[in-house]
């Protein structure tokens, strides 16, 4: 045990009184004897020893709690009740320079153990770097370089995988848009990477980025985790993790794009009272939310909100007002074509086709979709459906006879069910809309709806709104 005597003895008489009441108020009698007979220092160890009758284990045992409850007042005590870690590790100069060793080496200790609870690697740089100090003439000056370089290169490590998670969300944006199964295999490359990362450095920062990688590329590219867990398992054990953080810990934000993915997961298997839960506590934080497009496929909220409310039957709480001024990359490509076919929605709900085929047309325009073929079929797609509802043929034709021309000379038949919609929008081009030609529109449809599952899903913001509008009789 760290000189716990000498300890008791340097304590300001503040700090020793609040210890002494606390153990009084908690009737901790054997606490209390000791703690006086240290301070005073008029009973000596054998006399201590033969009134609480302890042995070599209750000794140890009994000296451990009270040091440990030692090291708990001086950190509250320096910061005023504030238990933010930040704020300890902005005392720590003063604490070794302005007050006994004792005590500053007790409260390093014990601000170590905290930091080492969640794995805040820089952070215990900044510790490891006074301890060492304060032993540099002590056998344990190697002990405290040691510590130091290991969690250095575990912090390298944690910068590493924050940077790997990062390259992995952009990679799965461009994934998103284009359908390049390439990107599958890069992805799943930075995944290898990550498992790598934790097999060295099982830190809780390293596992909650492990998981993430897991849940979206089930969510987003229909591969089971390798490990064979349930991903709504993997959900709850990574809003867990993020739970256990202090709030002073970097990654405590992370709930927010975590109830994200919660929310798309739920949404996706179908269990929508539990989405409901989810879909709330990520729509309440929308305004920062999209500012966490590093962590997980944030904008993707935008769609999928579309989506769950034409589901739940409330489409008209889909308004540009919701999203209006929210924080957004406005660099990010992806980020500004799902706020532009949000709002694009919005207006078509509100009654505002003309202004829903302008958003849409903003977007062909602004930005290029030469590898993104993708999302520029979703776009027209939902720009052909809006033009048949100002009864705009013309425009619908030549948005569609341009996919379809490329879908067949590319040989992209995994796009069929691509032309299978484009056949059903072709039956309403007609002007003689007879039995046949009504029966055979619905049959296109219902085809479509039926293939349109697996990696080249289109139009999950519309399709619910396709059956309402040509299905509903």
């Amino acid at each position: 045990m760290i000189k716990l005597k000498e300890i008791i003895q340097q304590l300001n008489d503040k700090a020793y009184n609040e210890i002494e009441e606390k153990l009084i108020k908690t009737k901790a009698d054997n606490f209390i004897f000791l703690l006086r007979s240290y301070r005073n220092g008029n009973v000596d160890e054998n006399e201590i020893a033969k009134k609480l009758n302890w042995t070599p284990n209750s000794q140890y045992v009994l000296k451990s709690r009270l040091y440990s409850r030692i090291q708990d007042e001086l950190i509250s005590d320096e910061n005023s009740g504030n238990k933010n870690i930040y704020i300890q590790l902005a005392q720590i100069n003063n604490i070794c320079y302005n007050s006994p060793r004792v005590l500053a080496i007790a409260f390093l200790l014990k601000l170590e153990k905290d930091l080492l609870a969640y794995d805040m690697n820089g952070e215990l740089l900044i510790v490891y770097s006074a301890l060492k100090k304060l032993h540099y003439n002590t056998d344990k000056y190697f002990h405290y370089s040691q510590l130091r370089n290991k969690h250095a290169a575990f912090w390298l490590s944690l910068e590493k995988t924050n940077d790997i998670l990062s390259d992995f969300n952009l990679l799965l944006e461009q994934y998103d848009f284009s359908r390049s199964p390439d990107l599958i295999k890069k992805m799943e490359f930075l995944k290898k990477e990550i498992d790598n990362h934790y097999a060295l450095n099982q830190s809780r920062h390293i596992n909650i980025i492990k998981k993430i990688i897991a849940i979206q590329l089930y969510l987003f590219c229909n591969i089971e985790p390798s490990d064979g867990n349930d991903t709504g398992d993997v959900i709850k054990d990574a809003l867990q993790l993020i739970s256990e953080l202090p709030d002073s810990s970097v990654q405590k934000n992370w709930h927010y794009p975590m109830n994200y993915l919660a929310f798309e997961y739920y949404l996706k298997t179908g269990q929508i009272n539990k989405a409901k839960d989810f879909y709330n506590k990520t729509n309440d934080a929308l305004h920062t939310l999209l500012l966490f497009s590093n962590i997980s496929l944030t904008a993707k909220f935008l769609t999928a909100k579309i989506e769950y409310h034409v589901l739940q039957q409330t489409s008209s709480s889909i308004t540009t007002t919701e999203v209006d001024g929210i924080l957004i990359n406005d660099s990010s490509m992806y980020t500004v074509v799902h706020l532009g076919i949000y709002n694009a929605m919005a207006h078509y709900y509100s009654g505002e086709f003309k202004k829903a085929i302008s958003t849409l047309n903003l977007l062909l325009n602004d930005f290029s979709f030469k590898d993104n073929f993708h999302i520029q079929m979703q776009i027209k797609l939902t720009l052909t459906f809006l033009y048949l509802k100002i009864k705009d043929v013309s425009a619908a034709e030549s948005l569609v006879d341009g996919i379809s021309k490329k879908i067949k000379t590319e040989k992209l038949s995994h796009y069929s069910h691509v032309l299978d919609l484009i056949k059903f929008f072709n039956t309403l081009f007609k002007t003689n809309d007879t039995a046949s030609n009504s029966e055979k529109r619905k049959e296109l449809l219902i085809l479509y709806l039926a293939k349109n599952i697996g990696d080249y899903k289109m139009l999950d913001y519309l399709n619910n709104e396709l059956k309402k509008t040509y299905l509903k009789n």
